[in-house]
């Protein structure tokens, strides 16, 4: 979830010419609400949604079908659900994975009543704070602040709506996209709170579905403390869910329960996945912003900033070093310049631009090594 209003309106921007770009056989049961469809392998389709341009994906196995991620609210995966049913040809639904406590991964786990819903054991824990989370207005798990942020950006589209002609296609878009967070705020003030996995896991977890087999693996602290990698060797697929944020930069979010561990597990976990042994054909984040794709090269890109950001910090702060001074050496467009690939411009003068999270990581790295 975002954090800002700018950046919210970004991507709803952004939605207009996703909206624009869906032919008209990817429109699935509610014309308001498109899912664009796209198969991966005769097991495995990708489904992208107008808000936020989530990505779900929907696997195929002899034992029953599984889909990663709930979005949003009921009736929104409903549609997911009903694209993947249809491309398929079943209706076999077995497991929910979710890959985090996101709204994009979570919002939508009551559209699964009778199977099983998989999720780290924090979803949970973060569900509950959520709940309590009366004080942070930026905690999309509590109810008023999903309500809050509903008309927000009901409100920026409305503005943004009438600077365009009432008879041209954009004003028409931004008409229908307006519905679809008005029906969200609708669905947020009668659905009160989420529902939970009814399975959880702590480090991996490993499901084998007879043809095929899923592998759980928690990232954890980066966008969310249940942050999960999800991978399909058979399909040489990995779905890094709200881990990897659309060609940006990695970034760690310290709290109290954040082990000093941290980021040479992350490493470890991204070391087995950078690995020339590891055929990685696709590689899919949780929202598509500019595209829902990368290939191993930015995942690389992503390894290898966390790894020398670790270690520079490790060696100045052995050097006794303080935190002012390292944040000075080790600036982003002097000492960090080459990872090109996680530069995207759209965070410009947000909290997600480059040089903001950079220094935030710093802090973080910091704080790790005084625990």
């Amino acid at each position: 979830m975002r954090t800002t209003i700018i950046l919210i309106f970004s991507l709803f921007l952004f939605n207009i010419g996703f909206a624009q770009s869906i032919p008209a056989d990817s429109l699935k049961t509610n014309n308001d609400f498109p899912i664009k469809v796209k198969r991966l392998s005769p097991r495995v389709v990708l489904l992208t949604g107008r808000l936020w341009l989530t990505n779900v994906l929907v696997i195929a196995s002899n034992k029953g079908m599984v889909m990663v991620g709930a979005p949003f609210s009921k009736n929104i995966t409903h549609y997911y659900m009903e694209a993947a049913e249809k491309e398929f040809n079943r209706k076999d639904f077995i497991y929910l994975i979710n890959s985090s406590a996101g709204l994009e991964s979570i919002g939508g786990n009551s559209a699964f009543k009778n199977e099983t819903i998989i999720g780290h054991i924090e979803i949970t824990q973060d569900i509950i704070k959520g709940k309590e989370d009366t004080i942070n207005k930026l905690n999309p798990l509590y109810q008023p602040n999903r309500i809050a942020l509903c008309k927000d950006l009901i409100e920026h589209a409305e503005k943004n709506r009438d600077t365009m002609p009432k008879n041209s296609e954009n004003f028409k878009l931004i008409n229908s996209i307006i519905k679809n967070w008005q029906d969200l705020e609708t669905e947020y003030s009668i659905d009160k709170e989420f529902l939970p996995p009814n399975l959880t896991f702590t480090d991996e977890m490993k499901l084998e579905l007879g043809d095929i087999t899923i592998q759980l693996i928690n990232y954890g602290h980066a966008h969310f403390t249940s942050g999960t990698f999800i991978y399909i060797p058979q399909e040489s697929i990995l779905y890094t869910g709200s881990v990897m944020d659309k060609e940006t930069l990695p970034f760690v979010s310290i709290t109290k329960e954040t082990p000093n561990t941290i980021v040479t597990d992350w490493i470890s976990i991204l070391n087995k996945f950078t690995n020339d042994n590891v055929d990685l054909k696709y590689i899919i984040v949780q929202n598509g912003l500019t595209k829902n794709m990368f290939d191993k090269e930015v995942l690389k890109e992503y390894d290898s900033y966390i790894t020398s950001l670790w270690e520079q910090i490790r060696l100045l702060k052995k050097e006794k070093k303080t935190l002012e001074e390292i944040k000075s050496i080790l600036k982003f467009e002097t000492k960090f310049k080459e990872f090109n690939n996680l530069q995207n411009n759209l965070y410009i003068n947000t909290p997600w631009e480059v040089n903001n999270i950079h220094e935030k990581n710093i802090e973080s790295f910091w704080l790790l090594l005084e625990k």
